[in-house]
């Protein structure tokens, strides 16, 4: 995350991705190598959308290999 642009919270990114802003919550919780990249600030938590777009791009081809 080397040239990490703009971070945005938890709404805006659940509003990105047209999605609860639980799942995303929910996602924040795991741990390990598969875990959704998060930038912790304190408590609050902030996302990089180009990291989580492509976390989720790979996941999607991850998917389509099995």
């Amino acid at each position: 995350m080397d040239n990490m642009g703009e971070l945005l919270t938890i709404k805006e990114m659940a509003a990105r991705l047209r999605v609860p802003v639980s799942f995303l919550y929910a996602r924040t919780r795991q741990r390990g190598p598969d875990a959704l990249p998060v930038v912790r600030v304190g408590k609050y938590c902030r996302f990089d959308a180009d990291a989580v777009l492509a976390y989720f791009a790979k996941k999607q081809r991850e998917g389509e290999q099995e």
